[in-house]
């Protein structure tokens, strides 16, 4: 049950990942990605939409990763009025056996991430 529960959250996280903001690319071929590396570890991703030829910012994925190189951190970035804007935040805590996810969504008036608890799931390997 857990395991279910762990697959769905994850699927509708990485929905949501997916299709932040407005999706006007309708190819894979759309969207170009460039990864940065350190160590051989992804730390960015930068999405860029192709229009024609010409590329712009659209989301950018920047991970944290404990010393064992497993990612505790993944922050969502996106492409709005000429900046880089916080967008969601996951973080993965390890505990002994147990994987615990928590869903952060970027409070604008805050200027803070709010944890969306709904979204919190824990599993155990």
């Amino acid at each position: 049950m857990k395991t279910a529960r762990f697959l769905t959250t994850m699927m509708t996280v990485m929905f949501f990942c997916l299709t932040i903001g407005q999706v006007n690319a309708r190819k894979n071929d759309n969207l170009i990605k460039n990864t940065e590396q350190v160590n051989g570890l992804v730390v960015s991703e930068t999405i860029y939409k192709n229009n024609d030829g010409l590329l712009s910012n659209y989301v950018k994925h920047n991970y944290s990763r404990d010393n064992q190189g497993r990612i505790v951190e993944q922050e969502d970035l996106l492409w709005q009025n000429n900046q880089w804007t916080k967008s969601t935040k996951i973080v993965h805590q390890f505990m002994g056996k147990q994987t615990t996810t928590y869903y952060y969504q970027w409070n604008k008036t805050a200027k803070a991430y709010k944890l969306v608890p709904e979204m919190t799931t824990s599993m155990d390997q």
